[in-house]
């Protein structure tokens, strides 16, 4: 039975997901999903999507319409923000159609393998205050947003609440507070902030915005970039949040040597995930209001400033290699070489080993009895940062002992590929129990992801599968 609201409540800045679970709590049922088919007529929504499927369905519920939704209580505006208008446009027609995943992928979300927040997020100050203001607490928007980790109106930390599917959650009250903030995170949480209301931002003379910044800094000069040097000074910059946010880690991996920061101007018709542009604006302006400034000035930026051009990726693999074997030939340590020519360990190896040159070897830093259990932790699919943990290493200590043994790498490889497998099989085969429609595209719909990873790496499963549960439209 659904009982509902006179006057559905809504606040201001209350995100999508807390509306729709106030309604289902407020539906008299034996369980959520009853509820969530009671108010809206589907049992398996996931209410705290980033792009909901249910906008419409809630809009008519709150007697308000899709665009208010869309535009001051979804996370859309911050991740459209930086997309080109067409994108734009296909992300929000798929949007209000309910088709999650295709607004997902328009928005070129999907390509940039950055994870979605693991946790909801509230500030308790805010919580406290709205206990008192309305008799309950509902969630923020501003909150939720990637990388945010402070109230920018209480000035103090944020606390995370792990998310659940099926347990709909409210911010608890009266729970103490936390004002020990970096200033790295008050900056982040502004810039994130401030990009919900400030429109959309045009990628050309964004990046003109970039380049005279860069170029002001001493990071660019009227030709190129100067990436090794922009890249190192962000990966100190950020070191507080590579420690506790794995995108930011794995944006900043020495591993990758074509990536994040150069990549944004490589193409001003590239997509680029909001959380490469906002690293990049902290990092090379004072504030948001600085940031802003700078772009509407971008189109008057003279022309010696905005043409800053990287090189060709073959001219600076051309001169990566002249520098190694230049440092190579100095029998200089590899380590010496990784810091003087500004690349990976891994490049040094490939280069000395193409070239028949012996590395001069460093001292050790530890021992066999280590090596040894370094090697079987690697071996059975460990994580590098969880064996430099509990062995009390580095963890470049054991990346070098990873680099020594090429068949381990392998082995890891498939380790991964199976572990993955595994659970996208657990994952698929739970969206088609729980589907009342078998048709491939609604399975698509709910589970993206797993259905196009098993498409491109375990087809023949994935059909047999499919044609086992009898569904419908099946093309090979």
């Amino acid at each position: 039975m659904e009982l509902l609201q006179y006057l559905p409540r809504r606040y201001k800045g209350e995100t999508v997901y807390s509306m729709a679970a106030r309604l289902v709590l407020n539906d008299i049922s034996v369980s959520t999903s009853r509820s969530l088919q009671n108010v809206f007529h589907n049992r398996n929504l996931q209410l705290d999507s980033a792009f909901p499927s249910f906008i419409p369905a809630l809009a008519e519920k709150m007697g308000c319409s899709c665009d208010e939704l869309v535009q001051q209580h979804s996370l859309f505006p911050y991740f459209s923000v930086f997309a080109n208008g067409s994108a734009i446009r296909r992300a929000l027609t798929a949007l209000l159609n309910g088709e999650s995943s295709v607004a997902y992928k328009a928005l070129g979300l999907l390509a940039s393998r950055l994870a979605d927040e693991a946790y909801l997020k509230y500030c308790p100050v805010c919580a406290t205050q709205q206990k008192v203001a309305y008799g309950e607490t509902y969630w923020r928007r501003e909150h939720q947003l990637p990388m945010v980790n402070v109230c920018v109106e209480h000035h103090c930390k944020l606390i995370q609440v792990s998310r659940k599917r099926k347990q709909l959650l409210f911010p608890e009250s009266d729970k103490p507070s936390n004002y020990d903030i970096d200033v790295v995170e008050m900056k982040l949480a502004e810039i994130s902030t401030g990009l919900l209301s400030s429109g959309h931002f045009e990628t050309a003379k964004l990046l003109r915005g970039y380049a005279a910044r860069l170029f002001a800094r001493g990071l660019a000069t009227t030709k190129s970039v100067h990436h090794g040097r922009w890249f190192n000074e962000m990966f100190e910059y950020f070191s507080l949040l590579r420690a506790h946010d794995d995108r930011v880690a794995q944006l900043f991996s020495k591993q990758s040597e074509h990536g994040f920061p150069a990549n944004v101007f490589y193409s001003d018709k590239s997509s680029h995930h909001p959380i490469k542009h906002v690293l990049i604006i902290c990092f090379l302006f004072e504030h948001f209001g600085d940031f802003v400034v700078n772009y509407s000035n971008a189109s008057t930026i003279t022309t010696q400033q905005s043409k800053v051009k990287p090189l060709k990726q073959s001219e600076i693999d051309q001169a990566r290699y002249k520098r190694v074997i230049h440092y190579l030939n100095q029998n200089l340590s590899l380590r010496q070489i990784v810091k003087n020519a500004n690349v990976s360990a891994a490049t040094v190896r490939n280069i000395a080993r193409s070239q028949g040159i012996t590395l001069t070897s460093s001292k050790r830093k530890i021992n066999d009895g280590v090596e040894r259990l370094i090697t079987i932790k690697l071996m059975v699919g460990w994580p590098t940062e969880v064996i430099a943990a509990r062995l009390g290493v580095s963890k470049s200590d054991v990346e070098q002992v990873l680099s020594g043994h090429p068949e381990i790498k392998a082995l890891r490889q498939r380790i991964r590929h199976y572990r993955k497998r595994h659970e996208s099989r657990d994952s698929l085969l739970e969206t088609v129990a729980g589907l009342s429609d078998l048709r491939v595209k609604h399975l698509k719909d709910r589970c993206y992801r797993d259905y196009m990873w098993l498409y491109k790496n375990d087809r023949a499963w994935l059909f047999d599968t499919l044609k086992q549960h009898s569904f419908s439209n099946l093309k090979s």
